[in-house]
């Protein structure tokens, strides 16, 4: 809490998709997308009906 410990490593970040401080082995899987339709149950779906939020970050 008092932030009396310097960490031993800090990481350089070179902008919102900078991904050097991960592994490859990570970086290098293909992504598998999944449509939305699927990865909701119909209750879940009906929860985030009327939401319209998106993050200021989001392009």
């Amino acid at each position: 809490l008092d932030r009396a410990v310097t960490p031993p490593f800090v990481a350089t970040i070179c902008g919102l998709e900078d991904i050097t401080n991960f592994d490859r082995r990570f970086t290098s899987i293909a992504p598998i997308l999944i449509p939305q339709e699927e990865s909701l149950t119909e209750e879940a779906q009906e929860s985030f009906r009327d939401f319209e939020w998106v993050a200021d970050w989001v392009g």
